[in-house]
This record gives C-alpha cells, structure tokens and sequence, in this order.
C-alpha cells in the first residue's frame, strides 16, 4: 500500500529560516546575495521566529513543556488517562519548565507526566484542527498571525529563488493519501512507550534496521494500486512544539500527517530512520532528502537512497526522481 516514503528534513531544505537568522544561508551566489539581501532576509527571518514562538506558546504550550521534548506525537501522549479536557484548567494545574541540576535533567513526577501527557493529547487536536481545511487553521493559529506569516514567507521565497515556493510545489505533486495514512497510524502506529524506545534504539545502533526494497507492483487489476500512497515523513532536529508552529506558519502542515513527525533532538537521526523502517519495511523505496552529514549517514546506513541539499536545484531533483 506504501509506494515511496520520502523522508524530510526541514530547515535549510524544505524551508529557508535558521541560516537567515545567522546569516549563513549560502543558497544564493555571491552577486544575488547583496548586502541589501541579506538585510532583508534576517529581517523577514526575525519576524517570523517571533510568530514561531507566538503561536507554539499560544497553541502548544511552548513555554510550560519545555524539557519535555519528545521524539513523536504518539511518545509525547503517552500516559494520558483519557480523561475530559474540555473544563480542564491547563494554567492551574502548576506545570512548569523542566528543572535541570547541571547538564542533568531532574526527573519529574508521575504527576507531571500526566499532565504533560495531556497538553500533548491537545497539542495533536490542534494540528490536526489545523490541517483540515483553512478555517480550522485561522482558528489555532489566528488570522493576523497567518495572514503576518504569509507576508514574510512570500518576502523570503522573492528573495531566496523562490526555495519555498518550489518545496511546496514538489511536495503538492506528491500521491499521498490521509485516509490511507489514518489506516496505517492504526494498524503500525508510532512507537509510544520507552521500553520499545529502548529496543529500537539497541537495535538501530547495532545496525539491526536496514530497508530492502519491494518491486513495484504489477498495476493488473486487483494489485490494489488505487490503495497506494507516497508518504511524506518528516525528521527534524527541532523541539515537536516549535516545529508543529512552522508548519502550520509555512503552509507546509496539509503535507505531513501527525502520525509522520518526528524530532531527532534527543534521539538522533539514526533512531528515526529505524523507525521508518520498521513502519514502512514494506515500501517499494525509501529517500532521504536533507543537508547534514548526519542524515547521509543515517541513510546510508539503513539503506535509503540520499538526496542532499544546498541549492534550491537539489529540491527540483526530488520531483525529476519520483518521475
């Protein structure tokens, strides 16, 4: 049912956002890259993290779940005891930023593992509120913010040869289909407990996870081809929170079912794409598409073809592969 699943990377290859803030954005020559460019950039950038952070505190609870980063939706909800959240309090139940004692992070009570639990169960609602058409987005995210953050996404894609545009461009012309991802989130869904954690990792460090490729099916009738779908997945190093914000504020959210996110802050690049793997072990291809040494690595060691990025060419060449 999976055709190909192509696994993303997002800053500095869907989106142009962190290397504007620091000014080493390299994705332009020298003779488009004016002083005056580069200003403009930064400054577009600057206002856009701003509405990042904005909308992650309003929407996902920024501020109360930092240190409490997980490595997916599913992970980050697990222990929640179901219960009722529509008359639950969220700014009186006393969660706070998690504490650290030196570069060691305190261990916190069952207490506040529910209650983070539960911010995350509202954090997935949302997105996924968000996702479903444009009213439910102008709802979580506000339309001065969405109607802001369209105005500086258009200001950067005129200035950095149109790299978002064309990334949302090729992600649109992908076949991938929510109905059939909604199935697959049932019957192999994300891994949630640390114990699987655990026996991933173990494994994926060992080498244990290596993709073999399935031969494209027939296409005779009954093969089920109109049941197939492509699959976007996307592994970021950024915190859930944060990342969930820019997609909603880059127009990037309608391509990546919740169930498809994934941040590698804690646990590596490595980990993720095993856990691509063990979801999608019956996909015809696997691609990665990124910029860092990291992901090449991780991809290489589980077998995926690697699609690296530093022009906005290279997000052109994901299109030309898939035909």
């Amino acid at each position: 049912r999976v055709g190909t699943v192509l696994v993303w990377d997002l800053d500095e290859t869907l989106i142009i956002f962190n290397s504007l803030l620091t000014g080493s954005f390299s994705g332009l020559s020298k003779e488009e890259m004016t002083g005056e460019n580069a200003k403009s950039l930064a400054n577009f950038a600057e206002q856009l993290e701003t509405l990042v952070y904005a909308v992650a505190e309003k929407s996902f609870f920024f501020k109360s779940l930092e240190g409490r980063n997980y490595w997916n939706l599913w992970a980050a909800t697990h222990g929640d005891d179901g219960r009722q959240l529509e008359e639950y309090k969220f700014d009186e139940d006393g969660l706070q930023a998690r504490q650290t004692a030196g570069d060691a992070v305190v261990e916190e009570s069952g207490a506040d593992k529910l209650k983070s639990a539960l911010r995350y169960r509202l954090v997935k609602e949302r997105f996924e509120t968000a996702r479903a058409d444009e009213a439910g987005l102008k709802k979580i995210v506000g339309e001065q913010e969405c109607s802001g953050a369209q105005s500086y996404v258009e200001a950067i894609d005129a200035l950095a040869d149109k790299w978002l545009s064309t990334a949302e461009e090729v992600l649109g012309n992908i076949w991938q289909f929510d109905t059939v991802l909604d199935s697959l989130a049932t019957a192999k869904p994300p891994l949630r407990s640390h114990r699987q954690y655990e026996e991933l990792k173990k494994k994926a460090l060992e080498g244990g996870f290596k993709f073999e490729a399935k031969p494209k099916e027939s296409g005779q009738p009954g093969a089920g081809a109109g049941n197939k779908t492509h699959v976007n997945v996307l592994v970021t190093n950024g915190e859930l929170g944060p990342t969930l914000a820019k997609l909603l504020l880059f127009g990037l959210h309608k391509f990546f079912h919740p169930s498809c996110i994934m941040s590698s802050r804690e646990v590596g690049k490595q980990v993720c794409f095993a856990e691509v793997v063990r979801r999608f072990r019956g996909a015809e291809k696997i691609v990665s598409i990124g910029d860092s040494k990291e992901e090449e690595s991780a991809a290489t060691n589980c077998n995926f073809e690697f699609i690296k990025v530093a022009t906005v060419e290279d997000i052109r060449r994901v299109q030309d592969f898939l035909q």
